[in-house]
């Protein structure tokens, strides 16, 4: 007991030299990460205002983005290389929607001293794994969208392992670089398992000739998800510049207000759907990327802006409006996908997103950090200021536990009860943390610095 108090003595020293070097005894703000562009002395309701406009516009474009370009560069090479819906879902999907939080966890880490990644990284795991489930119930119609509950299970058992290993190492409030060492090897055998073993594990282990013993895993409607070969490239025409649409009058006004994307768009990225860039899948998918990554930054700057102004404390804004805005693709992607029928895919590419932050979006920066820092006579691990990172950990690891028993509870299916579930506890989760973070149980976040 003596060496435990000890040891947790010398964390806390540490953790106060590190303070005192960077000469703070507060949490910095996340504005101070980006340009010092509408930062007057708050509030400036007319900032939120132009704030939430534009980033309501850059909402816009990543929906044209994934619809246009997106979802079928995924479906082209899914079909190339033999991918299944859960897979493409789990690898590209997933992979794309990450891209944004790996430069900001990069970006967070390496030059800032603040909480800003991890803290926006957790907050977008609850938000994929309650509030995306929730969008796919409401979008799934009266009569549901039936899963397969193999491949969820699957995401669902790899996403709890990393997060229980996480909470693990953050217990002593720094990560070292063998505690990031394990996270991404972890990461390296998600990859080697889906792209190689998963399908050899479900020909030799899943039994399709036997009824399930559990009720829960009894599917009676047919599931969608490998059904036919037609391509979304191969049936839907791409956009028309010299068109003018017809119908509804909002179809009209959306087809101005998103002209500008697409003309943009058509100069940078090889539409799949077009027959002279159909094989350039590749290069249209890095593309994409690019290009989600580049407005992401707008949308999480304009929400820390308006959080900001508002007066939002940073840790609150981390776990909820930014953690939201940074789910955004993430968001449009399962949207998209729920619409044609594809809920395992939606919900494995959300789930595997996560599993994707946890192991390498937070553990690649972490290990670059902390081996640079070794080999320049530093410490070997990376100290955080909040004191609450484990215990909002612990709360994603039991929020996944929730999302789990309420799928049992439909029989997987995706309905309107189980979008009215995953919400109300989604609001659960935020009423939680905004409890835990604003100091009411006990002082475990510093107070913000002021600007300057």
């Amino acid at each position: 007991m003596e060496v435990f108090m000890r040891m947790r003595n010398v964390s806390k020293i540490i953790s106060t030299r590190k303070v005192q070097k960077i000469q703070l005894n507060c949490s910095l703000r996340a504005i101070d990460d980006y340009p010092k562009l509408f930062t007057e002395e708050p509030p400036r309701y007319d900032l939120i205002a132009l704030c939430l406009i534009l980033g309501l516009y850059c909402v816009i474009g990543i929906a044209e983005l994934i619809s246009e370009y997106g979802f079928p560069a995924v479906e082209r090479i899914s079909s190339t290389f033999g991918f299944t819906r859960d897979v493409s879902g789990a690898i590209l999907i997933a992979g794309a929607s990450s891209a944004p939080e790996i430069f900001i966890n990069l970006y967070a880490t390496l030059f800032t001293e603040g909480d800003l990644g991890i803290g926006t990284i957790i907050g977008s795991s609850v938000f994929n794994i309650l509030a995306i489930p929730a969008m796919c119930g409401f979008l799934s119609g009266p009569m549901g969208i039936a899963m397969d509950w193999w491949p969820i299970t699957r995401e669902i058992l790899l996403y709890s392992f990393s997060v229980g290993m996480l909470t693990g190492f953050l217990l002593s409030g720094t990560i070292e670089w063998m505690e990031a060492l394990t996270l991404l090897i972890i990461f390296i055998m998600y990859l080697v398992w889906l792209l190689f073993l998963n399908r050899v594990a479900v020909n030799r282990c899943r039994r399709t000739d036997r009824e399930c013993a559990c009720k829960c895993f009894r599917v009676e409607a047919t599931v969608i998800e490998d059904e036919g070969k037609i391509r979304e490239y191969e049936t839907d025409s791409p956009f028309n510049f010299f068109k003018w649409p017809t119908g509804k009058l909002y179809v009209k006004f959306n087809w101005i207000l998103t002209y500008p994307f697409h003309l943009a768009f058509f100069f940078t990225i090889p539409n799949c759907k077009r027959r002279l860039t159909r094989r350039l899948s590749l290069l249209s998918f890095i593309m994409f990327v690019i290009w989600i990554v580049t407005l992401m930054y707008v949308i999480t700057w304009t929400a820390t802006v308006i959080g900001f102004h508002l007066d939002i404390p940073d840790v609150i804004m981390n776990m909820t409006l930014l953690a939201a805005a940074v789910s955004v693709p993430e968001l449009l992607f399962c949207r998209t996908v729920v619409k044609k029928g594809f809920g395992s895919m939606a919900l494995c590419s959300a789930i595997a997103s996560n599993t994707i932050d946890v192991t390498f979006v937070l553990s690649f920066p972490w290990l670059l950090k902390s081996t640079v820092a070794m080999h320049l006579g530093r410490t070997n691990f990376v100290t955080f200021i909040s004191e609450a990172l484990y215990v909002n950990t612990a709360v994603v690891f039991l929020s996944t536990f929730i999302f789990y028993i309420s799928l049992m509870g439909s029989r997987f299916y995706l309905t309107t009860t189980l979008g009215i579930i995953c919400f109300f506890w989604y609001c659960s989760y935020v009423i939680i943390i905004t409890t835990i973070d604003i100091n009411t149980f006990s002082p475990i976040s510093l107070p913000k610095c002021t600007l300057g």
